[in-house]
């Protein structure tokens, strides 16, 4: 009797005998395929069952560098201040299956980028691309096939890039909208989520945007059209959601999303009466200096005009809570 040790493999199947089949025994006899089989498998599930169990090591890179097939199954950390590369090689050159988890540490608006010379590199849900950003504390994992990296797990803003929320303070991987430039090149996926709104609605050139104090400012403009673009201004402002032909909106000149609308008060009318300066009726004699109310269609010649004076403050506003309107990048 021997023992066999199983291959880190995942059969695609399991021998099942035939009634034809000859019993044979020996390393290469029919009767053990099954039991090689199967012990494959479990040794493959054991190797895969958690990435954690499969990490080799860490590897710090501190500038723009190039991975090999010393990286596979390794935790790369990238520490940036600036714009960092990060290349990946062709994954054929990697075993089917071998994972790569690459996390970002930046600060002072760093990003890390990990790109290859191949066209469609990478493959996640959404499409397939020739890049990948990542910003502060955030990490990927990719998986080698043939001929691209799968993208099978992300931690970040990949997905919601764009997201606006409120908070107490700035939220890491945030920004406030005050409606600042800043570069594309340090938020390439704010950039790129900007780039698939609709130019005249939601995204205007800044001359545009500057054109007005308020009309324009919660869009966002393509900046200098090269090195930047800016943010909406929304600071001491609330949110509205458009009326899209509802019919209970009416001030909001530039209709679309991030359009200004002036506050207003409603049209309304007050009802006063009017006092006279004498009683009423006028031979009733002088009450000086009481005055009384009166219907003025019955003495309008004792009758005077009641005028109201300012009141309010210096806006037309609700009760409300400040915080950030803080857009994720």
């Amino acid at each position: 009797m021997g023992s066999y040790i199983g291959q880190n493999s995942f059969d695609e199947s399991i021998y099942t005998f035939e009634e034809t089949d000859l019993l044979q025994g020996g390393e290469d006899g029919i009767d053990n395929l099954p039991i090689k089989q199967l012990s494959n498998r479990t040794i493959w599930l054991r190797d895969n069952l958690g990435e954690a169990n499969r990490i080799v090591g860490e590897y710090i890179i501190t500038g723009s560098s190039s991975l090999s097939t010393d990286h596979a199954g390794g935790i790369v950390t990238v520490i940036t201040s600036g714009i960092t590369n990060v290349s990946l090689p062709i994954p054929s050159i990697f075993e089917a299956g071998t994972f790569i988890k690459i996390c970002a540490f930046c600060s002072n608006e760093g990003v890390v980028t990990i790109a290859s010379d191949l066209t469609n590199l990478f493959a996640d849900p959404r499409n397939a691309r020739k890049q990948i950003h990542l910003h502060n504390s955030e990490y990927i994992i990719l998986y080698a096939f043939s001929d691209y990296w799968k993208v099978v797990y992300v931690n970040g803003n990949f997905n919601n890039v764009g997201e606006e929320i409120t908070a107490r303070t700035v939220l890491s991987n945030t920004l406030p909208k005050r409606g600042q430039l800043i570069p594309r090149a340090n938020y390439p996926r704010l950039w790129e989520f900007v780039q698939s709104l609709t130019f005249g609605q939601e995204v205007v050139d800044d001359k545009k945007w500057l054109s007005h104090l308020t009309l324009y400012r919660g869009l966002f403009s393509i900046g200098d059209g090269v090195s930047n673009f800016r943010l909406p201004d929304e600071r001491s402002t609330v949110e509205r959601m458009l009326d899209l032909g509802r019919g209970l909106s009416y001030g909001r000149v530039h209709n679309y999303a991030g359009g200004f609308e002036m506050d207003d008060i409603i049209s309304h009318g007050h009802i006063l009466e009017k006092v006279a300066r004498t009683g009423w009726p006028k031979s009733s004699g002088d009450r000086s200096p009481n005055q009384y109310w009166m219907h003025a269609e019955r003495d309008p010649n004792a009758a005077t005009e009641i005028s109201s004076t300012k009141y309010g403050g210096l806006e037309t506003t609700v009760k409300n809570i400040g915080k950030f309107f803080l857009i994720k990048y």
